[in-house]
């Protein structure tokens, strides 16, 4: 039905301006559901990858609601906090100030919200609280707390008033009944649209307690919901798949984007086919694109932001848009500031541009145009970035100074007054992304404080640092000292207080942890052991110097990274395979046993879980990815992906492939071998790596003549799990200097050292454990033959390695994993017989082993038998639907049947599942050169080099195509950087059909020349 207060006037100012060209489908069907009395669909899921449209749809149906007379409402990333409860007190209060403003105000709601702010203030500022402390690692919200006869009869003689005491013990709860309450009474006089972008930021925090609310309350059916994001929705929305429309957007048709240049004024030929190729159908890029007047159609460009820039005219402006990409949000005076220019000009062109956004109240680029802007600045104009980054973080530094001296004194109140917060964490980006050691002194000092003053903040300051950590192009302090924040945040959002303790120490035994710094740490470990039932917490004291950033400067040395530990949501079960148990932990077993301190036993949250489905790993890996070899086309077309990754460390963390030669058997036959791009994404599948021993993070008496061999190696093992294998070495040392004979050190230290990529020390540790212990008296010492095994496995020595897997099968022959291990030694060395019979026997021993059923598949794929390699893929992702390289992998079979709609499917499925996933992209682009369809093939390739710059395969592969498209100028160009990158593609390119039409071209014949 159309709204009553809908006239011409009305309807052609929404519609003036507005310019959205596709999705007829998707509008039609939102639009006819304004006409039904009792609507079709009651939930709007808008899925795709970034830049496809999302955001731009959802505006569209507020606006066609708008038009009905419907109020529309949005939120959206902004409101997203590390903190679930407050995510969602954010979120129902930004969406009750725009039904403010849209004239449906929600009364009952504000009111109680503010009641709640003042009585938590009151709380917060109390010193004389049941625990003393107030907000500590879980605020009131806090169930276990809350519970206590102590707290119930502080809240009551505090307040008196039962509905006060309910909005601090259940806010959410409590402001979510009055929130419907409100919500359902204006939708009996008009339709209601809740929209929510970025749905994959909101939803971890969002997802339970909306439908909870959709459950729970007699929600009205003229209220409906917009849910826009990149992943489908999770099988919890199973219940409202009746009332659920979902439209997964794809990118835009060659038409349609042509359609959308037409609307905008894009007359030239020449001009709109450079934006159709640069915007692989991507709404976002086509808009961006067909903004930039300037420049000449044609000239040469490797990305979309490339080609735009040299669209734009003057200087001024290209600069500008690199800088102002630095910034996480904008106005006038960021942009001025960030520009160091005051042009009001300048500012109102940018803030105008398609690369600006604006929703529930923020303005910041559009997030995939800032990420692929953030990426050429940070290549190309570094100088650039880093001064727009000394600007604005001076910019912030002085605003959150003023504002801390017009907020009332004392930390408490500093702390919660939103405007300060943002202004200081905006500061802390900037000075992180310079890697200024005041910030981080600061920074790692304020979320300490944050803690117990209020800790929400300490979350935000844990989530920017994690965004600055994104940005840091090599390790060095801001990377380790925000990987220490975000093991500390995981342990609160666990309640896993001995895995805080850890943190603690860790942070204690830092060289560049400052006075301050030692300071908060003492004042937050007493109350973590009183959390452990240890001791009883004093009252700490809420007071602050100055309640913000600004600390004394302390001087910072740079230290080895710490990686993640592991802290899985249970304890192993008790069948774990052989390496899920450390010999470590069998020796601390013992000693908790021989009536050891509870202290020094081995807490289950600090065990590695493995999963009945190992991780990728490394070692004995086969070739990804493997598929036998046609003869090219006639056509010339380019040359099928191959790659593959090298052995990750034995354990710890994953890390990155390594490049290597490509063995002789994985080169096409009419080429010579060529060294290709390892593949970035994912690995092989393969077994989980060994585990790392772990024990409790607590201090050791001092030494004393009486210290125990057992003793180092527990603080060893503490080392070894936080990834310190230098330091974990020594204490090895120390153990085996009083013991030469204590097995569990020789095998822990072997773990160290293949960490290391120390092999020699590795294997000589192993065979030391294995020779102290001949009768094999522990039989889960079988887990020292599999490590030997990987290590021989890791250095290509496949005999000795085969020697180790008969071992340890001898001992455990029930063992899936050992088998799987086996079986890719075997694919290795090309006896892919016996390969796909250790993957069989994996496969009979666990039929949910959807890795071994990967790996059969690439043995089959590697004898050309295609479609017993299908039939495994697909058992492998009907066990892990997630799995983006078994869908590559089933693409590159269909791919060899010339099933190429096939393989476009699961390539695209791939990238959907793994928007970053270059060799993916590489492999459609084949696809679509086997298809005829060369200009959409080098769009793939750019993806492809957009997803990893240093990809060799891709440019050369974007050669092939111009090259066959008879355009040397621009094979050239991708030659050249393929070159660049890996000198042996100029052989490859002497003796290559797909460049046939250019020989005589006197570029391409210097690149070949050299």
């Amino acid at each position: 039905m159309i709204g009553r207060a809908t006239t011409w006037q009305k309807l052609m100012e929404q519609r003036h301006g507005s310019l959205f060209i596709g999705r007829e489908r998707e509008q039609e069907l939102f639009r006819l559901n304004f006409l039904y009395q009792v609507p079709a669909y009651l939930i709007f899921a808008l899925l795709g990858p970034d830049g496809v449209g999302k955001s731009a749809l959802l505006t569209q149906f507020c606006a066609i609601a708008e038009e009905h007379n419907a109020v529309a409402v949005q939120a959206d990333a902004t409101q997203a906090t590390a903190v679930c409860e407050q995510t969602i007190l954010q979120t129902m209060l930004r969406l009750a100030q725009q039904f403010a403003e849209a004239g449906t105000p929600f009364s009952a709601f504000e009111e109680r919200y503010e009641e709640y702010t003042a009585c938590t203030r009151i709380v917060a500022e109390d010193f004389h609280t049941p625990g003393g402390v107030f907000d500590l690692l879980g605020d009131v919200a806090e169930a276990q707390e809350m519970q206590t006869e102590a707290w119930n009869k502080y809240l009551f003689e505090r307040f008196g008033n039962p509905a006060k005491i309910a909005l601090v013990k259940t806010p959410v709860e409590t402001l979510t009944q009055i929130f419907v309450k409100d919500m359902n009474a204006w939708a009996t006089v008009r339709a209601i649209v809740v929209g929510f972008d970025d749905w994959e930021q909101l939803g971890p925090h969002l997802q339970a307690w909306l439908q909870g609310l959709l459950t729970r309350y007699e929600m009205r059916a003229n209220i409906w919901l917009i849910l826009a994001g990149t992943q489908p929705l999770d099988k919890t929305w199973t219940a409202f798949h009746p009332v659920t429309a979902t439209f997964t957007l794809p990118p835009f048709t060659e038409d349609e984007t042509r359609a959308y240049l037409t609307a905008a004024g894009v007359a030239d030929a020449d001009r709109a086919t450079d934006i159709v190729t640069f915007s692989a159908g991507l709404p976002a890029l086509a808009r961006l694109l067909a903004s930039a007047e300037g420049g000449r159609a044609g000239d040469l460009a490797l990305t979309p932001v490339d080609r735009y820039l040299k669209w734009l005219d003057p200087a001024q402006r290209r600069e500008a848009v690199l800088q102002c990409a630095v910034a996480r949000r904008l106005d006038t005076d960021i942009v001025h500031t960030a520009t160091d220019s005051a042009n009001p000009d300048l500012s109102a062109w940018l803030l105008a541009s398609p690369l600006v956004v604006s929703a529930s109240g923020s303005t910041r680029y559009h997030p995939e145009l800032r990420r692929r802007l953030l990426d050429f600045a940070q290549q190309q104009a570094p100088a650039l970035v880093q001064a727009a980054h000394t600007r604005l973080h001076d910019y912030y530094h002085r605003r959150s100074a003023e504002n801390g001296t017009t907020a009332a004194p004392g930390g408490l109140t500093l702390y919660r007054d939103a405007h300060w917060r943002a202004d200081k964490l905006e500061a802390l980006y900037h000075g992180l992304m310079l890697k200024d050691v005041e910030t981080i002194q600061q920074g790692a000092t304020t979320f300490l404080t944050a803690l117990h003053v209020y800790y929400p903040l300490a979350g935000e300051i844990a989530a920017t640092w994690q965004e600055a950590v994104k940005g840091q192009l090599t390790e060095n302090l801001v990377t380790q000292w925000g990987e220490l924040l975000r093991m500390a945040w995981q342990a609160l959002e666990q309640q896993d207080w001995e895995a805080f303790l850890a943190f603690c120490d860790a942070c204690a035994q830092r060289e560049d942890a400052g006075e301050t710094i030692q300071r908060e740490l003492q004042a937050i470990r007493p109350i973590v052991l009183a959390r452990l039932g240890r001791f009883a917490a004093e009252p700490a004291a809420k007071t602050l110097e100055g309640g913000s950033f600004e600390r004394e400067p302390i001087a910072a040395e740079e230290s080895p990274q710490m990686p993640e530990p592991a802290v899985p949501e249970s304890p192993p079960p008790a069948n774990l395979p052989v390496v899920a148990i450390p010999i470590s932990d069998v020796e601390e077993k013992t000693q908790a046993e021989a009536g050891l301190a509870a202290e020094s036993a081995v807490p289950s949250h600090l065990l590695i879980k493995e999963t009945p489905t190992p991780l990728k790993e490394d070692i004995t890996t086969p070739m990804t990815p493997v598929t036998a070899k046609v003869a090219v086309p006639e056509t010339g077309a380019p040359k099928d992906e191959v790659t593959y990754t090298a052995a990750a460390p034995v354990v710890g963390a994953e890390t990155l492939p390594e490049e290597t030669a490509i063995p002789e058997a994985l080169a096409l036959p009419e080429e010579p071998n060529v060294l290709e791009e390892p593949e970035t994404s994912e690995g092989p599948i393969t077994p989980e790596e060994p585990e790392t021993s772990s024990a409790p993070y607590s201090q050791l008496p001092t030494p004393a003549p009486e210290i125990q061999a057992a003793d180092y190696h527990h603080r060893a093992t503490i080392y070894l799990n936080m990834g310190e294998y230098d330091k974990a070495i020594l204490e090895y040392n120390k153990a085996l200097e009083l013991d030469p004979a204590y097995i569990p050190a020789y095998y822990d230290r072997g773990l160290a050292y293949a960490q290391r990529q120390q092999h020699a020390e590795a294997i000589a540790d192993f065979s030391k454990a294995l020779a102290l212990n001949p009768q094999h008296a522990d039989p889960r010492l079988a887990g020292a033959y599999y490590n030997r095994g990987l290590v021989y496995a890791r250095q290509s020595a496949f005999a000795e390695a085969i020697v180790d897997y008969d071992q340890a099968l001898s001992l455990h022959p029930e063992d899936p994993l050992i088998f799987n291990s086996r079986g890719n030694v075997h694919y290795n060395t090309k006896d892919y017989a016996r390969a796909i019979a250790d993957y069989d026997q994996a496969i009979q021993l666990d039929a949910t082993y959807a890795d071994a059923y990967l790996n059969r598949g690439l043995a089959h794929a590697a004898l050309e038998e295609y479609q017993r390699a299908i039939a495994d893929y697909n058992q492998a992702l009907a066990l892990n639907p997630e799995s983006a390289i078994a869908y590559n992998y089933r693409g590159q079979a269909y791919a060899r049947l010339q099933q190429y709609a096939r393989a476009l499917e699961d390539y695209t499925q791939a990238i959907t599942l793994d928007p970053n996933y270059a060799v993916a992209y590489n492999n459609r682009g084949l696809c679509y050169v086997r298809m005829g369809n060369h200009t959409q093939a080098i769009a793939e390739y750019r993806l492809a080099v957009i997803a990893n710059p240093q990809y060799a395969t891709a440019y050369y592969n974007a050669a092939c195509a111009a090259g066959l498209m008879n355009n040397a100028s621009v094979a050239c160009t991708w030659l050249e950087k393929a070159i660049a990158l890996n000198p042996r593609y100029r052989t490859l390119a002497q003796r290559d059909n797909d460049f046939e039409y250019i020989r005589g071209n006197k570029k391409f014949q210097a690149l070949l020349m050299g």
